[in-house]
């Protein structure tokens, strides 16, 4: 055999044994690895093993939960549950109207939640001092509309139309019997603000107004579920007494 290819043939196989050495060598002693290295195997070992704790959602979020909103503007805010009630609508839809409270103890503020197949739909609601002829209509106008389903809203230089009227029923902290209110709810041009006016007879015969803005739901984050027992049906809100004002 020619000496040429006797070499060629010694060498790969020292090249080979060499290769076998090195590699049953870095296995057996990992001191000899970079320290970068070391740490890069140890955290991805630890990923591998480690179960990542789940995220909640809404439907997670119950008395004594906390939410943080995250929203257009700057707003930066979170929030305690203090109340979950649960609303029933005349079509059978189901809405979550959680009561909560933020750094200003007397300001009333909710989180409105709703489900149609697939999606859901959130409102960061607040009350606010008006009255419904400070909206641009009376009395008698707001509960004509139930029936004729038409009426304007003017807040803030911006036109609201209202989308829907109706007897609701509440179920405060999820507990029967309900109790039955009024509700009108309208909606800006780009149905991504609302005024809403509610009277809840047990509390007052007052017309509250609120107002309320969508909600992305990536724009908030729940950061405990809560599950913690809410306040007696019927306790008086953070902010005391009613703030809407009489008919």
């Amino acid at each position: 055999m020619d000496n040429t290819v006797i070499v060629v043939i010694l060498a790969l196989a020292v090249i080979v044994l060499f290769f076998f050495r090195m590699k049953k060598t870095t296995g057996l002693n990992r001191n000899l690895m970079p320290r970068r290295l070391i740490e890069k195997e140890e955290a991805e070992e630890q990923a591998a093993i480690s179960v990542k704790e789940p995220d909640w959602t809404l439907k997670d979020l119950t008395t004594g939960g906390r939410i943080h909103f995250s929203l257009p503007g700057g707003l930066e805010e979170s929030y305690t549950v203090l109340r979950r009630d649960r609303i029933e609508w005349p079509d059978e839809q189901i809405e979550y109207d959680l009561l909560m409270r933020g750094d200003d103890p007397n300001h009333e503020v909710w989180l409105h939640w709703w489900t149609i197949g697939r999606a859901t739909h959130a409102w960061l609601v607040e009350v606010i001092e008006k009255t419904p002829a400070e909206l641009g209509f009376d009395v008698t106008q707001l509960e004509a509309a139930r029936s004729v389903g038409s009426l304007k809203a003017r807040y803030r230089d911006q036109d609201y139309t209202l989308a829907k009227a109706g007897s609701l029923l509440a179920l405060e902290n999820g507990l029967r019997p309900g109790k039955e209110f009024a509700r009108w709810d309208f909606r800006n041009e780009a149905d991504t603000r609302q005024v809403l006016i509610q009277r809840k007879p047990w509390q007052s015969e007052a017309y509250r107004v609120y107002t309320g803005r969508e909600i992305w739901l990536r724009d908030c984050t729940v950061l405990a579920p809560g599950g913690q027992p809410g306040p007696p049906t019927g306790a008086p809100s953070p902010a005391g007494n009613p703030s809407g004002m009489e008919a």
